[in-house]
Formats: C-alpha cells, structure tokens, sequence
C-alpha cells in the first residue's frame, strides 16, 4: 500500500526488459500515484528496449493522464517506436498549453512531415523564456519533420 515501496519498485525494475518488470512497470504506470505513475511510464517509454503490444497499449493509455508530464513521456515512448497512434495524442499537446518540450522531443522522434504546422504553431505561441529554452529543440523537431 506504501507509494514510497511502488516507487522503489519502479526504481528498481526500470532499465530491465525482462517480460516480468515490464509487466509490473505497465501496471504501475497506472499507479494512483502521480510519481510511481510517472515514472514507470518513463522507464517504460525511455529506459527499456522492449517493444510489445502490451507496452505500447499502456503508453497510449497514458497519453489521456491527466499530468503532462505523464502524458510527455508516453508520446515519447510510442513516438520512437514510430507507432502511428500517436499521432492524436500528439497534435492535441502541440495545440494546446505548453508545459514542456516532451511534445517536441515527441515530433522529432516520429520526423512526420504533417506536424510541421503545429510545430510551428506552437512555437509562434511561446513566451521569450520558452522560447531561450527550448527553442533549440523545436529547430530540431522542424528539421526531422522536414525530412519525413
């Protein structure tokens, strides 16, 4: 019952591809808690090399959390495994509030030529600070894109 205990469990099995952590890091990227949640679903986005269609269903599960951040880390996972049903999720983040450039990260992973717009979209939104920071990446993200 101890969220510290899911946590130290996420800890522990991410980076392992071993079909018995993934399994638990997918059930625990449901966790009522916001960081085992947020966590597992980045060890399984980012620290694994496991591409099953149970890890998949669980990133696209979590590409409707209701944190970004969450949601950030699935559209990586399922955006460097270029599976097209991300795309969705994907255009919502890039229309919607800027949290983060997981979105960002996301479309240059996927490199598809049809979120160039809202890419730049997004981009014509962001403040100076956001712009300093992550304006880098969004050149990247345009880039890949543009080579799709």
């Amino acid at each position: 019952p101890s969220a510290d205990v899911r946590f130290g469990v996420v800890a522990g099995l991410s980076g392992h591809d071993r079909p018995d952590a993934l399994a638990a890091l997918i059930a625990l990227s449901d966790d009522p808690d916001l960081d085992v949640r947020n966590w597992a679903t980045f060890g399984l986005a980012s620290m694994v090399s496991s591409d099953t269609p149970d890890l998949r269903e669980a990133l696209l599960v979590r590409t409707e959390d209701a944190d970004p951040e969450v949601r950030g880390e699935a559209l990586i996972g399922l955006a460097a495994r270029h599976d097209a049903r991300v795309l969705p999720a994907l255009r919502r983040e890039l229309a919607g509030v800027f949290h983060g450039d997981w979105c960002v990260e996301a479309a240059e992973l996927l490199g598809d030529a049809s979120l160039r717009d809202e890419l730049g979209a997004l981009r014509a939104r962001l403040g100076a600070a956001d712009e300093a920071a992550f304006g880098d990446a969004f050149d990247q993200a345009l880039l890949a894109c543009t080579k799709a």
